[in-house]
């Protein structure tokens, strides 16, 4: 097996809003779900070749790869109070008119909480592939501007390597973890979102006029990141090794 070694930097700040929370009170995740790099990667596919079919064999290919996420060194997490625009609904507000996608909406001022990661240093993720599919996915790597929502912007180099990812340092799912608990202490559990198992590129596919719904587990998963310092509406926290290897992890 080979290994595509990608390295994400942000922008700036990120944001990737935790499953199941709410849009007005919306907790990040310092790394983003499995099945937001999958997606990423297969629309990277039908962006270069301006052919959903070439997306289609790329989501077969990857749906099912082992995949690893290594978060930065450090990471804060910071909570910011946001004035907003929102599409009224049933509203009696008068709203800002726009267009959007050639239909007229209307929008309301609305207030909420977000919260912002800042991280210093890459993400770092690991997918395995055979040789042949190797190079394609590295490629697709590079073509990446963003993971997941529009306000997380980030470049992306990958590279090709036997060497596998350095198991003390990726997050685990909490279902792979058979060392001892008290390993666990102190870091940062985390609900995530994987492909289920039956999902199928039609239940993704972005470029059609329908609803997506994509069929996704949501699984609890554990961070190697300890918090260092906190102030009022900031977090620091620190990349730490696991202190025992995990059995059962996927590919290896």
């Amino acid at each position: 097996m080979m290994w595509v070694k990608a390295e994400v930097y942000f922008a700036s700040l990120y944001s990737y809003r935790v499953p199941g929370s709410s849009s007005s009170f919306a907790v990040a995740s310092p790394v983003p779900s499995p099945v937001a790099v999958r997606l990423a990667l297969v629309d990277a596919a039908i962006q270069e070749s301006a052919s959903v079919d070439v997306g289609r064999r790329v989501f077969a290919q990857i749906k099912e790869l082992p995949l690893y996420l290594v978060p930065p060194p450090y990471v804060s997490v910071v909570r910011v109070f946001l004035r907003r625009l929102k599409r009224r609904d049933s509203s009696k507000n008068r709203g800002i008119k726009a267009t959007l996608d050639n239909h007229e909406v209307e929008f309301i001022e609305s207030t909420g909480i977000r919260e912002y990661c800042h991280a210093w240093g890459p993400l770092e993720i690991y997918l395995g592939a055979s040789d042949k599919e190797a190079s394609l996915l590295a490629h697709l790597f590079t073509l990446l501007k963003r993971l997941g929502t529009s306000d997380s912007l980030a470049w992306c180099s990958a590279e090709l390597s036997k060497q596998g990812p350095p198991l003390r340092e990726v997050c685990r799912r909490i279902t792979d973890i058979k060392g001892p608990l008290d390993d666990l202490q102190g870091r940062l559990p985390m609900p995530l979102l994987e492909l289920a198992a039956g999902a199928a590129f039609d239940d993704v596919n972005p470029y059609v006029e329908r609803k997506r719904e994509v069929k996704q587990d949501r699984e609890l998963w554990v961070l190697p990141l300890v918090q260092r310092q906190r102030g009022e509406n900031w977090v620091l926290y620190q990349r730490v090794a696991w202190s025992s290897l995990t059995d059962g992890l996927y590919g290896l």
